[in-house]
C-alpha cells in the first residue's frame, strides 16, 4: 500500500511511514486523550506483534492499522470487539472463497491465514473500560510464511490488493465492531462461522 487511506467523516487518520507497532502508537495516543475513531496506519512496522507477543512480519505492501475505541461496556463485552472485527475482515474476502474465523483472532481463507486481530484494553481501577486499541494486520501483497499455519495474501486470492485494502479502511472494522457492540446487547451472532479450538 503506497498511499494513505481515506476514512469516512468522524474518523481521524494518523498516517506514518514506519513505526515500531501501530498498537503501541495507538495506545500512547489513547493514554494522552485521543478520541474514539482515531486510526493509526503505517506502511510498515519494525516491531509488529500478534498474540502473546509473537512477531508479526510487517513489510511494506500489507495493511497495518490500530483503531482507538472507548466503549461504554464491561471488560468481557469489550473482549468481543476482536472477534467482531475479524468478521468485518472476513466480509471483505471475495465471494466463492472458503473463509473462516479461527477463534479468537485469525481470519483464514482456503485454509491459510490472511489476517490477524490484536485487541488490547485498558481497564480502570473500578473495572470500567478506559479504551480498547484494535490492531489489525492484513496480508495484502505479501504473505510471510510460518511453519505453524499457511499464509495467504489478498493479491494471490484475487481480492484487489491495495485497492481492496483501501476500501476495507474506508469502512473501518473498528466502526463495525463498535456499532455491533452497541446494537447486539445479547452477545455475538454469526458464531457459526467461527472455527473454535477442537472444532
Amino acid at each position: 500500500m503506497s498511499r494513505a487511506p481515506v476514512l469516512p467523516d468522524g474518523w481521524t487518520l494518523v498516517a506514518l511511514q514506519s513505526v515500531g507497532s501501530t498498537n503501541d502508537e495507538a495506545t500512547r495516543l489513547a493514554e494522552t486523550g485521543a478520541a474514539e475513531g482515531t486510526v493509526v496506519w503505517s506502511r510498515e512496522q519494525t516491531g509488529g506483534r500478534g498474540r502473546r507477543g509473537r512477531h508479526w512480519a510487517s513489510p511494506i505492501g500489507n495493511l497495518y492499522s490500530s483503531t482507538i475505541l472507548r466503549p461504554a461496556c464491561s471488560a468481557p463485552r469489550a473482549a468481543e470487539l476482536g472477534f467482531v472485527a475479524a468478521l468485518a475482515v472476513a466480509d471483505m474476502v471475495p465471494a466463492g472463497r472458503d473463509v473462516r474465523v479461527k477463534w479468537p483472532n485469525d481470519v483464514l481463507v482456503d485454509g491459510g491465514k490472511i489476517a490477524g486481530i490484536l485487541p488490547e484494553s485498558a481497564i480502570g481501577a473500578g473495572g470500567e473500560v478506559e479504551h480498547v486499541v484494535l490492531g489489525i494486520g492484513v496480508n495484502v501483497a505479501f504473505a510471510p510464511q510460518l511453519p505453524a499455519l499457511p499464509r495467504r495474501s489478498a493479491r494471490r486470492l484475487g481480492g484487489g490488493g491495495a485497492g481492496k485494502a483501501h476500501g476495507f479502511l474506508g469502512n473501518p472494522p473498528g466502526a463495525v465492531a463498535a456499532k455491533r457492540l452497541r446494537d447486539d446487547q445479547g452477545g455475538l451472532a454469526r458464531q457459526g462461522r467461527a472455527a473454535r479450538p477442537g472444532s
